[in-house]
């Protein structure tokens, strides 16, 4: 008998803790693997001392980042009443609160123009009427408020930062906790959220994946240690 034929003897031999064995290294194995996650830093792409990424981060110290996070607010028939514009505010103040939002802007914070019979005036809006009113004479509250009235957007600016791709998932999981607990119907979009969206599905597929592949290993393992 050769050194092979006595290497799967004994595996044979013991073969239920050979089992045991592998499916406690299995599960530790997807432990850590469960830990897995998806970078998007421009960092990972370029060695520390490449001149393009040095630019780079001399860009953001100079100039800070410019993402936005887009939220919505939604009624069924207007938002552009006293209880929609005080929803659009608390979203907005809510939004404020978080570690990391710079600025909110949304109908209720801008400086919008309407007047009447040759009156003008630029002020934020104070309800529902005056919302309305700034609807048919100021571009800006046109591009803040669907022209069905039933939408409007609360835009929520990061602050200034340098390590913006450390960090955008963590402010953005905040900000989703911390809106949605005061308006629970606002949606969410942005680039920064897409992000976040494509590394969370791509870190459940890959789980799935990963956890499907050890479970294959397993059966085959069983069925050849179990003859």
């Amino acid at each position: 008998m050769n050194r092979a034929h006595r290497l799967v003897s004994t595996i044979h031999g013991y073969r239920r803790w050979f089992l045991v064995i592998v499916a406690l290294v299995t599960g530790l194995s997807v432990v850590g693997a469960a830990q897995v996650g998806v970078d998007n830093a421009v960092e990972i792409w370029f060695p520390s001392d490449d001149p393009a990424l040095a630019d780079y981060h001399q860009f953001l110290d100079t100039f800070g980042n410019d993402e936005v996070v887009v939220m919505g607010v939604h009624s069924p028939k207007s938002v552009l009443n006293d209880s929609g514009l005080q929803r659009i505010e608390a979203v907005g103040n809510a939004a404020l609160s978080v570690d990391g939002i710079a600025r909110i802007r949304s109908i209720v914070t801008e400086p919008l123009v309407r007047g009447e019979a040759g009156t003008l005036e630029v002020s934020p809006v104070s309800d529902g009427a005056d919302a309305e009113a700034a609807m048919r004479r100021d571009a800006l509250a046109a591009s803040l408020v669907s022209s069905d009235f039933s939408t409007a957007l609360v835009l929520a600016e990061m602050e200034a930062m340098s390590d913006i791709d450390a960090r955008r998932d963590g402010i953005l999981a905040e900000l989703q906790k911390t809106v949605l607990g005061v308006d629970p119907d606002t949606s969410f979009a942005g680039i920064g959220v897409v992000y976040a969206a494509l590394n969370q599905a791509s870190t459940v597929d890959a789980a799935v994946v990963i956890a499907a592949s050890y479970l294959l290993i397993l059966i085959i393992l069983r069925l050849f240690l179990g003859r």
